[in-house]
Order: C-alpha cells, then structure tokens, then sequence
C-alpha cells in the first residue's frame, strides 16, 4: 500500500508490565511522499492493492471495522493483533466487528487494487507498546525523515527493548533488527503501519502469525 499526507510524527507510548505507564512521545520528523495540506486539519490518500495491506488512521475517528469495509467497498477482511493473534473482521459475514483507533495498526484484504481519501482532525492519542508483537502507525506533525531505527530507541520502564520493526511489502514482512541499525533501515510513511516487537529475541525474525 502506498498514500500521501504530510507533517508526520510518531506518537508511541511504553507501557509497562507492572502497573505504571511511561509515555514516550518521539517528537520525530516523518517525510510524506506527497503533501497539500495546510492547517490543523490534515487529508490522507490511500492506494490498497489487491490481497493484504497495513494501514493506520493518524487522525481522531470513531469508524470500526465495518465502517471500513462499508467506506473501502473492496474490502474482504480488516485485521487487528491482540496478544500475538490476528482477529478478523468478514465483510461479507458481518463477524465480530472491533473499533479503529487513531495511531494503531490494521490489516485490510483487498479484493482488487482500490482507493480511499480520507480527512480530519490530527489525532494526539498514542499507541501503548506492550510486550510481543505491537501494530503501530505515525501521526501527524512536523517534515523530513525517519527510519525504522529510530524506534529501536523505545523501550517499557522494566526495560524490554523494541527488538524489530517489520513492514509489509508485496505479500510478506521485511524486518529491521534493532542489533543492526544500519541494515533494511526502511523508511517510516504515515497511514502504514508497522509491526514493532518488544522483548523477544533481538537476532530473529519475529514469530508473526500467518494472515488467511
């Protein structure tokens, strides 16, 4: 999936495994491939092609699972993780239907390549890195780059480590290992999202479950 906007930060916060919160706010500066906006306001351009595709929505909405499917009338399936395991969204069978928060991560199955435009407000609310496997998105603020090691620096209070950043590109995950920062360093765009695992072990491909 590819999509322009501009002004991007990401937005993540660590939470702990005991009972505290930290919140990390990486003030980073993301480059768009395209930009015309101007304002508190921001517009995002969505390109799905067919079969899987990450996305994220970085601005404040109350759409679910089915809105997507009703709005992205391509749509098959929309995809969250929870505790390491993939729950589905049918468009077709109508299953059990789940909010889409501002900043996390999806998955939509695509039955042909398609579009979508979308506008609102930038959303300040940040994502909650929790131990496993974690599908994030950036949100909304300043220009220029980063890169997928810039999240190697993020961490939870007990000090488990970001471990690996993967994106999905042409069917399968591309991993960055944070062991090696200068290796698969990919760029971070926002309206995709990125699989960010925490406390797992740093020198291997995460154990990401199988999309059906």
């Amino acid at each position: 999936m590819t999509l322009s906007n501009k002004f991007f930060s990401l937005i993540v916060a660590s939470a702990a495994l005991v009972t505290t919160t930290t919140v990390i706010s990486t003030n980073v500066k993301v480059a768009s491939k395209a930009s015309e906006n101007k304002g508190p306001d921001s517009s995002l351009f969505y390109q799905f092609e067919k079969g899987w595709n990450s996305f994220a929505i970085p601005l404040t909405t109350s759409f679910t699972a089915r809105d997507i499917c009703t709005m992205v009338t391509e749509s098959e399936k929309i995809a969250t993780i929870t505790a390491n395991t993939w729950e589905y969204y049918d468009c077709k069978e109508n299953t059990a239907n789940f909010d889409i928060l501002p900043n996390h991560g999806y998955m939509l199955k695509s039955a042909s390549d398609t579009t979508w435009s979308l506008a609102g407000v930038i959303a300040g609310s940040p994502y909650q890195l929790t131990p496993g496997l974690n599908l994030a998105g950036v949100s909304q603020t300043i220009v220029d780059s980063v890169y997928a090691n810039t999240l190697c620096d993020l961490h939870t209070t007990n000090n488990l480590k970001v471990d690996s950043i993967s994106q999905f590109e042409n069917g399968r995950w591309d991993y960055h290992f944070c062991t090696t920062p200068s290796d698969n360093n990919f760029q971070l765009f926002p309206g995709q999202a990125y699989m960010i695992n925490v406390g797992l072990k740093n020198s291997e491909a995460p154990n990401i479950p199988t999309l059906k």
